[in-house]
């Protein structure tokens, strides 16, 4: 029943073997105890406050009750009573007393809320009159003014040696404030195993996005992939999926809004507790059953989102955007050329023909500029969302039964092909990469691949636990 509403019209129906059938609509039921508790706790608490947890006594009898109501604070995730440490005796009784006939009474108690914890507490109300009473209990995230900061340090050790490593940030600590969250180690002889770990938080974005729809489609499509040319190792993931059920999970991790709230203030709080538990999640992300059903549903709604024109917008309802579009055509570009699914072939088409009119729309302006005497075709304008393009459509080239599609296109992708290989040095080390593929596979430029990969080799710079890399962090985003 609802906990505001306890008076409920009855409607009754009732019928026999021979189907002779009878209504009652009259009249009306009333759920409630003649002692009720209604508590008015906060949506949270802070580290630090102080507040009185107030909660109301009702009385639904014609009779006065008098009686005592307790409160008590319990860990939200080992169970244990923690009266003391919020600052409540073992007991924490408060004494009530109240007329029948529907008139309450006020009981509250004091709270301290400390510093370092339970992330999470279950409160829990209980009023008792004689032989009547009532209560409640529920759950509380408590948040904190703390910044959670994450300090890391690679370990790289090649097989057969040994080295000495220092977190500085730990040795040389003089905070007076700082409270150590957790100390971990992880260790992986293969540093693939990194990218599996990333597979279930890509699964799990919070948003209905279209870039993190095409992202859940990208990673159940690619651990499908995986699981079906590995076999053995579904074996292993099987294992650990058997490790536990969601019968065992508690209260706290049901409570989806609960969830919400400590995800948004504290997240360290709902990372994996244990190595064993990360294992079951990673092995309920290569469950092959649910890969299939979770990619089923994320292409149908891809394919839901893509509209008329081709495009796709960030979220349903809005225009198309060229950005977002590009982005999930060259993804499905990229699974095509892996062997990974060609489900979704036409919406990546349909996707490329809308960044290629969007591209045929930058061109044509160039003409009238130049037409004008306001730009020359022979400066740069090769954009970075252009580059995009040139390098989802030449993964064209790879496939004979799009072949034709890229050769028909030749008059503006000459164009900026030929941008590409005359500027190809203003554009960042991503874009060159992707110059580089572009010109090896047309084969316009043969000198240009070659040249590229030259000069990332003399920029690159090598380490013993780094291994090769490039001393350059630009910005990321360019849309």
């Amino acid at each position: 029943m609802g906990e505001a509403l306890t008076r409920w019209r009855l409607l009754a129906f009732a019928h026999t073997a021979d189907l002779k059938v009878g209504t009652h609509s009259d009249g009306s039921i009333i759920t409630q105890k003649e002692v009720m508790v209604t508590p008015n706790p906060p949506r949270f608490l802070r580290e630090g406050d102080s507040i009185s947890f107030a909660a109301k006594v009702s009385n639904m009898g014609a009779d006065q009750k008098d009686g005592s109501a307790t409160l008590e604070i319990l860990d939200g995730i080992s169970g244990e009573p923690i009266n003391s440490v919020f600052g409540l005796s073992a007991t924490a009784s408060v004494p009530f007393s109240c007329a029948g006939n529907g008139q309450s009474a006020a009981v509250s108690w004091p709270l301290k809320v400390p510093y370092g914890g339970p992330s999470v507490v279950t409160w829990r109300i209980i009023a008792k009159c004689g032989r009547s009473g009532d209560g409640e209990e529920s759950a509380l995230p408590v948040v904190t003014n703390r910044m959670l900061v994450t300090d890391t340090l690679p370990m790289s050790v090649r097989g057969g040696k040994e080295k000495q490593f220092t977190l500085k940030s730990l040795a040389n600590n003089t905070s007076d404030t700082l409270s150590h969250e957790a100390f971990t180690v992880e260790f992986t002889s293969n540093p693939a195993w990194y990218a599996v770990q990333a597979l279930p938080y890509m699964m799990e974005f919070p948003h209905e996005c279209s870039e993190q729809l095409f992202t859940r489609y990208y990673s159940n499509t690619l651990a499908t992939h995986v699981t079906r040319l590995q076999p053995q190792i579904q074996k292993v993931f099987e294992a650990w999926r058997l490790l536990g059920s969601d019968a065992l999970k508690s209260n706290l991790s049901k409570n989806e809004e609960l969830k919400s709230a400590l995800q948004h203030e504290t997240p360290w709080v709902l990372e994996a507790q244990s190595e064993e538990q990360q294992k079951k999640q990673i092995a309920l992300l290569f469950d092959l059953n649910r890969m299939a059903s979770e990619g089923t549903r994320a292409v149908d709604k891809l394919r839901g989102r893509q509209q008329s024109d081709g495009g796709f917008s960030w979220f349903p309802g809005g225009r198309s955007s060229r950005y977002i579009t590009q982005h999930i055509a060259m993804g499905l570009a990229h699974l095509a050329h892996l062997g990974v699914s060609e489900v979704a072939s036409d919406i990546q088409l349909a996707a490329q023909d809308h960044c290629y009119r969007a591209l045929v729309e930058d061109y044509e302006d160039l003409l009238k500029l130049v037409a004008e005497g306001k730009a020359k075709l022979e400066d740069c304008h090769l954009s970075h969302i252009a580059l995009l393009f040139l390098y989802t459509e030449s993964f064209s080239l790879l496939h004979p039964q799009f072949k034709a599609r890229a050769t028909r296109r030749a008059e503006v992708l000459d164009y900026y092909r030929g941008q590409a290989a005359t500027y190809w040095t203003k554009f960042n080390l991503y874009s060159q990469g992707h110059i580089a593929l572009i010109h090896h596979r047309y084969q316009t430029h043969p000198n240009i691949p070659v040249d590229i990969v030259k000069s990332l080799r003399e920029r690159s710079l090598s380490h013993e636990e780094m291994g090769t890399y490039w001393k350059q962090n630009p910005g990321y985003y360019f849309y």
